[in-house]
This record gives C-alpha cells, sequence and structure tokens, in this order.
C-alpha cells in the first residue's frame, strides 16, 4: 500500500476589519472521495468518533446552523473515508481546532475567526 504525506503549514497575520465585516479563514483541502456525509475526528485524542453531516445518533436533531451545527472539535485528526474503495485522507493537526467536511470529498478546518461583535455562539 503506497502512503503520502504532505506537510501544509499555514501562516496569518491580523485579519483586517476596517470593512466593518468579521471574517473566518478556513483551510479548504478537495480530494476526489466520495465520502457520503460521513466523516471522522477524534475524541479528545483518545479514539475516532464519526461524524455525518445534519444527523446526532442520540436524538432528532433539527438543522437550524448548517455550517455552525456541523462543525466539530478536532484535537488531533479529521479523516475522510471513500464510500467504495474504502481508501483515506487524513489530516493531523498540531492544535486543537474546529472541521467539518461540509461538501463531497472536501475537508474544511478553521485557522481563525476575527468576529466584531458577540454572535450568540456562546463568547458571551
Amino acid at each position: 500500500m503506497r502512503q503520502y504525506g504532505f506537510l501544509v503549514e499555514t501562516q496569518l497575520d491580523s485579519i483586517p476589519v476596517n470593512d466593518n465585516v468579521g471574517k473566518e479563514v478556513t483551510l479548504n483541502i478537495g480530494t476526489n472521495k466520495r465520502n457520503g456525509k460521513t466523516f471522522y475526528t477524534d475524541s479528545m485524542g483518545l479514539e475516532e468518533q464519526t461524524r455525518v453531516i445534519d444527523y446526532r445518533p442520540t436524538w432528532n436533531y433539527t438543522v437550524m446552523e448548517p455550517t455552525a451545527g456541523n462543525y466539530y472539535p478536532i484535537n488531533s485528526f479529521i479523516g475522510i473515508k471513500d464510500a467504495s474503495t474504502n481508501r483515506t485522507v487524513n489530516v493531523v493537526t498540531d492544535r486543537s481546532q474546529g472541521g467539518t467536511v461540509l461538501k463531497e470529498g472536501e475537508i474544511e478546518i478553521m485557522i481563525h475567526r476575527r468576529i466584531l461583535k458577540d454572535d450568540a455562539r456562546g463568547v458571551g
């Protein structure tokens, strides 16, 4: 089995907000994998958790925020698996971040978020 590894470093200067608009900077990694709304993250660096877009296994989930409702904490990795070939793509991070796979085959990791007012999402 062939394995490939890539190192991606992100550097971010200050985020300009002189236009009075908050910004969210993400790293998007596109692949040709067909993951069928399913992706994987770690749980506190201990075990793999299966995540499914717009689904919660323990209750009936009503989609109110399609993006924010499908972001999950990443302590060490996020990954997708092609449903037909079982080939995987994993991204290993060196710090805790948030991530999702909102589009088929595209891993999205939040690099930085700068908002100008409380957006009622827990910052207070």
